[in-house]
C-alpha cells in the first residue's frame, strides 16, 4: 500500500508531462493558407492555386493544395486518314488536354535560405528548389515534375519568382513548361495572390 502513492504520483506526473509536450508542439505548429492566380500567355487563360501549409518547425513544412489548370494534362491522339489519290495516307495528330483539376501534396525542408521540397506536384511526382532574398520578401524557385510525359516531351519545368508587396499580398511571374518548346507549351505568366497566417486567420 505504501508503494501505491509514489507510483500513482509518478503516473500522474508522466501524464502531465506528456500533455505539456503535446501542447507545446501544438503551439509551435503554424498554419498558412494562400490563393493565387496566374495569367498565362498561352492559352491566354488563368491558372488558379489554393494551398494549405502546416509548419511544425521553422525548417520543415507540409503543403496540400489544388490547382485549376486551363490546359489540364497534355496528351496526343494520332489517327491515320486515307486521302485521294488512292493508296496515299496521312497521319493526323490531335493534341488534347484533360483532368484540369489537379492536386499537390509536398514535404519541404529549409536549409538556411534554401528550401528543398518533393512529393506530388499537379498530380504527378515532382521536386522543387526555392531561394529567398531581400529578407524573405523575394522567393525564386524552380519546380520539376511530370517526368513521364507522352510523345517524348521533356519534364515540366516551372521557373518563378514571388515578391511580397505587403504582408498578405504578393505578385508572381515566370516561365511555365520552360523547356517544352514543341507544341507551343512554353508560356510566360504573371499573377498575384493573397496569403494568411495563424494570426490573420484568428483576426
Amino acid at each position: 500500500a505504501g508503494l501505491r502513492g509514489p507510483r500513482r504520483h509518478d503516473s500522474i506526473t508522466g501524464t502531465l508531462e506528456g500533455i505539456n509536450r503535446y501542447v507545446r508542439k501544438t503551439e509551435q505548429l503554424k498554419t498558412f493558407i494562400d490563393y493565387h492566380l496566374e495569367w498565362q500567355e498561352r492559352p491566354s487563360e488563368y491558372k488558379h492555386y489554393a494551398n494549405l501549409r502546416l509548419q511544425p518547425t521553422a525548417d520543415k513544412y507540409y503543403t496540400i493544395g489544388v490547382v485549376d489548370d486551363p490546359r489540364g494534362k497534355f496528351s496526343s491522339d494520332t489517327s491515320t486518314t486515307v486521302v485521294t489519290p488512292p493508296g496515299t495516307a496521312t497521319t493526323v495528330t490531335t493534341d488534347t488536354f484533360s483532368d484540369k483539376l489537379k492536386w499537390s501534396a509536398l514535404i519541404a525542408r529549409r536549409f538556411s535560405g534554401v528550401t528543398l521540397k518533393g512529393g506530388v506536384m499537379e498530380s504527378t511526382g515532382g521536386l522543387g528548389l526555392e531561394y529567398e532574398l531581400l529578407k524573405n520578401r523575394l522567393t525564386l524557385g524552380l519546380d520539376a515534375f511530370d517526368f513521364s510525359r507522352e510523345n517524348d516531351l521533356p519534364p515540366h519545368l516551372k521557373l518563378y519568382g514571388n515578391y511580397d508587396i505587403v504582408k498578405n499580398l504578393f505578385v508572381t511571374g515566370g516561365v511555365d513548361d520552360l523547356i517544352a518548346s514543341e507544341r507551343n507549351l512554353r508560356t510566360l505568366f504573371v499573377g498575384f495572390g493573397i496569403k494568411f497566417a495563424d494570426e490573420d486567420i484568428k483576426t
